[in-house]
């Protein structure tokens, strides 16, 4: 990752906080589901699936394609290892550049539709889905990863 995007990155970010009320984000109550980054100095943290009712704070949200070969999803059979945690480099390479540009830029929680709602639970879905506008409209910034056909290609 180039520490000049992240840079510019990071200017835009406060120059539009300062200087846009249409668009300066506060910190939000969090979805129901997000991932914990653990703290971004430490990037070998392990990241986890948590579910933290009342808290405020700042996270990011990823719009990105599936693709057809998506299978790093949270499913009620991966539910509990996802919250135990995993690893960086288990993550597709869209899901790693999304978590390595988050923590780049001090964010502590990401969220990610296939990992935060849990696939194959009709009620779930149900429920998690009828946030999302909420969801990308309340994120303190949004990565879009529209140049990817898939979660195997990255952004980065």
């Amino acid at each position: 990752m180039c520490p000049s995007a992240i840079s510019q990155v990071q200017s835009w970010l406060d120059r539009c906080n300062a200087e846009h009320s249409e668009c300066k984000v506060e910190k939000s109550l969090l979805p129901t589901r997000v991932l914990d980054l653990g703290n971004p100095l430490e990037p070998e943290a392990k990241i986890r699936l948590v579910e933290p009712i009342g808290q405020i704070d700042h996270y990011v949200a990823l719009s990105h394609v599936w693709g057809k070969s998506n299978t790093f999803l949270t499913t009620q059979d991966t539910f509990v290892a996802k919250k135990t945690g995993f690893d960086l480099d288990e993550a597709p390479p869209t899901f790693r550049d999304a978590i390595l540009v988050t923590r780049a830029l001090g964010v502590r929680y990401l969220w990610i539709d296939s990992l935060c709602i849990i696939q194959g639970d009709q009620l779930d879905w149900q429920t998690e889905s009828s946030k999302m506008v909420d969801v990308y409209t309340k994120s303190y910034f949004t990565i879009a990863a529209g140049n990817s056909n898939s979660d195997t290609e990255g952004f980065l």
